[in-house]
């Protein structure tokens, strides 16, 4: 399984699909003429919402890592999922931290954890 990112931002995990560029096609129709036409005017996809989790390494990480994945929204990014799959033309639309928790002695988490930082991010692909 490979580690799953968006742009050089690295995750624990990264949850749900996200769905492939398609055409968008937008109709023609003129007045007095019978009939309409279509044309192909870009590609891009669906938004979905993805759901990321990071560990944070000292209680600063937490809030940066808050800080950093705001900043990305509105751009495009290479975005790789769990499975290896990279996809170059990736949105951000919207980022938003669900939860931060500081992790404990004995948890499962590796040691030198700090606290846990789960995310929901809007994502789209779009085709240039």
């Amino acid at each position: 399984m490979a580690e799953p990112s968006i742009g050089s931002q690295t995750f624990l995990s990264m949850r749900n699909a996200i769905p492939y560029a398609g055409e968008i096609v937008e109709e023609i129709t003129r007045p007095a003429m019978f009939g309409v036409a279509f044309r192909v005017t870009g590609m891009k996809g669906e938004p979905v919402t993805v759901m990321t989790r990071t560990l944070c390494y000292s209680e600063a990480a937490v809030d940066q890592a808050m800080f950093a994945y705001s900043l990305m929204q509105g751009y495009i990014y290479g975005v790789t999922d769990e499975f290896g799959n990279s996809r170059p033309f990736i949105l951000v639309r919207q980022y938003r931290p669900i939860r931060a928790f500081r992790t404990y002695y004995g948890s499962t988490v590796p040691s030198g954890v700090y606290g846990v930082l789960d995310s929901e991010w809007v994502l789209q692909d779009t085709e240039f």
